[in-house]
């Protein structure tokens, strides 16, 4: 359902091939609330999982660490603001007409639609 909705913890991944969160639906931000979404080694899944068809992600306010893949948004129009990411195996990805704001990466690539 498209909304805003806000994490109250932090957040692990521990199985290879799996995601923290998954988003169905166009018009959502996840707001990490200051939290961290943290794997166990950088081969583990993806932090943040957007679905075909689901368009304008918005991901905000946290941290990412230790995933394989920490964003794969790759629909049109996302947005990830005042992040950090770090430690993770492979890149973020995001679709054409993306923003990224105030965001912080180290340790991997951010790929951006043409």
């Amino acid at each position: 359902t498209p909304g805003c909705y806000v994490v109250t913890r932090n957040l692990s991944i521990s199985a290879p091939a799996t995601y923290a969160i998954h988003v169905t639906a166009s018009d959502v931000t996840i707001d990490l609330n200051g939290f961290t979404l943290k794997g166990d080694s950088y081969s583990i899944g993806s932090g943040i999982l957007q679905a075909l068809g689901a368009d304008r992600l918005t991901v905000r306010n946290g941290f990412i660490t230790g995933v394989g893949h920490p964003v794969m948004a790759e629909r049109k129009g996302n947005r990830l603001e005042d992040l950090t990411v770090f430690d993770c195996g492979d890149a973020t990805s995001l679709g054409d007409g993306a923003l990224v704001r105030g965001c912080v990466f180290a340790g991997h690539m951010l790929n951006t639609g043409s």
